[in-house]
């Protein structure tokens, strides 16, 4: 028997109730076509968590779940379809605040085995891909090139001051230091996956608003500068 496993990480999403229930529809009707099992038995192989500040919630389906948002310090959601029969059938997804543990499982065993598990991975993908957000630039590979620029431009600042020349270059290099290092300051606000809670709902207005004002001052702040530079020559 031939058999395919993928494990990835996905995209940085909204995870709104409609959304889970969207993908835990399409585990259902998949795991009917791939094994053939009733209804309760996928019952009992299929499970929602909802992992809070204290513990975990498991579920055999969200529809029992009478909230229209999770609760406020809900820190992971994992679904989980697990069957190990002659076709076995393994999806194992889970949408967290970090981006380390935010990861797409899923195994096939059985003919076709890697078309079809391709083929789950592009449907749960499209869904994600509906609800995705921008909060993935204040994670991942993202820290680190952020890193190199704050490590860059303190080190022109300093550069600078020790010379006693302060110019253009000194200037922007003050604006992008800053820039970073407010960066790393809203890194603790945004979440990777960002959950549908009211307190988050709330959050990310805030965070919409400090992105957008962080971006006025840095794109408006060179071109002051420049313009400077040019008109007076200083």
């Amino acid at each position: 028997m031939s058999k395919y496993k993928l494990d990835e990480k996905i995209k940085s999403c909204f995870v709104s109730m409609g959304m889970v229930k969207e993908i835990e529809r399409y585990i259902i009707r998949k795991a009917k076509e791939a094994t053939g099992e009733s209804d309760d038995q996928i019952k009992k192989d299929f499970k929602v968590i909802i992992y809070d500040s204290i513990g975990e919630h498991e579920l055999s389906t969200l529809e029992d779940y009478h909230r229209e948002k999770f609760p406020n310090d809900t820190k992971k959601i994992s679904i989980k379809y697990d069957s190990w029969g002659s076709d076995n059938l393994s999806i194992r997804i889970t949408f967290s605040n970090k981006y380390i543990w935010s990861n797409l499982a899923v195994e096939v065993g059985g003919e076709n085995a890697k078309e079809q598990a391709l083929g789950i991975k592009a449907e749960i993908e499209n869904a994600i891909n509906e609800n995705k957000n921008i909060n993935y630039i204040f994670h991942g590979k993202f820290n680190f090139i952020m890193f190199g620029v704050f490590c860059a431009s303190s080190s022109v600042i300093v550069l600078s001051t020790s010379l006693k020349q302060i110019d253009l270059v000194f200037v922007a290099s003050v604006l992008v230091f800053v820039t970073s290092l407010i960066y790393y300051m809203l890194e603790m606000f945004v979440p990777y996956c960002e959950i549908e809670t009211k307190r988050n709902t709330s959050l990310n207005i805030g965070v919409q608003w400090a992105l957008k004002g962080l971006a006025s001052v840095f794109i408006f702040g060179v071109i002051a500068v420049y313009l400077r530079k040019i008109i007076f020559g200083i």
